[in-house]
């Protein structure tokens, strides 16, 4: 996919901690440690998305102690939910500090993100800051779908966050079922379990609110209904009272 100036994601690499066994050693006295999500890190290479793990009756540090992306969170102490508590955290890493920490939504189904996690994916969209605020997507995925997408809001001191996923599977699931597939196979639209990833745009200016998303859309282990993929492009929006999104536009890949 073609990249935009804004969005561009860039992969950033940290200080190594040399060993498993430092890195455990680490975990163990308390340290909270960090692993840059792959492709996470804004145009600028200062913002970007940790996984984080620390002691569960440990302090949040105010930077983590960031650890080689050769040295995976599987193979050390930090994937231990017993005694740790796993985090997705937003950072500036020019700063050296946490700018917002992300809360587990509701949903069942969502799970944090770290790098290499079976069937697990986070994509993210940096959106342009304007008076001081930047509105950003992050879009988990799964083995069939997106169990979340966040609409997040950073500067000013503040975080905010709130979940599109029911907005865009319903305006996804609505695409679907209005005709645009021609045949279905009986197969019912909400059937449909929809897979969002990120998308850069070359020809969407800098300073325009909207962004676009791909999406693909499947019925796990069904032999009649057919695969879909497509886009949506999506208005983000922000108030003193709340963070929202608009659809604007679904289309497909490709004609049906």
């Amino acid at each position: 996919m073609k990249s935009l100036p804004f969005l561009l994601l860039i992969a950033c690499s940290a200080p190594a901690a040399d060993t498993v066994d430092k890195v455990n050693a680490m975990l163990k006295a308390g340290t909270e440690a960090g692993w840059i999500v792959r492709d996470s890190t804004d145009a600028n290479e200062d913002l970007a998305v940790l996984f984080t793990s620390r002691l569960k009756d440990s302090k949040p540090a105010d930077f983590p102690a960031l650890i080689s992306e050769e040295i995976l969170p599987r193979d050390t102490l930090a994937l231990d939910e017993d005694t740790h508590l796993l985090e997705n955290i937003v950072v500036s890493l020019k700063q050296k500090r946490v700018i917002g920490r992300v809360v587990p939504p509701p949903s069942e189904k969502f799970q944090v993100y770290f790098p290499n996690r079976n069937h697990g994916s986070l994509g993210v969209l940096w959106g342009p800051e304007k008076d001081g605020r930047r509105l950003s997507l992050l879009l988990y995925g799964a083995k069939w779908d997106s169990p979340e997408v966040l609409l997040i809001e950073s500067g000013g001191g503040k975080f905010r966050q709130a979940s599109i996923k029911p907005l865009l599977d319903q305006s996804t699931h609505k695409f679907i079922g209005g005709g645009v597939v021609k045949d279905l196979r009986g197969v019912p639209a909400t059937d449909y379990l929809i897979s969002y990833q990120p998308i850069t745009d070359p020809a969407q200016p800098a300073a325009d609110s909207s962004i676009k998303i791909a999406f693909s859309a499947e019925v796990p282990k069904s032999d009649v209904a057919p695969s879909l993929e497509g886009t949506l492009t999506v208005r983000l929006e922000n108030s003193a009272e709340k963070l929202s999104a608009k659809v604007l536009k679904v289309e497909p890949a490709t004609p049906q």
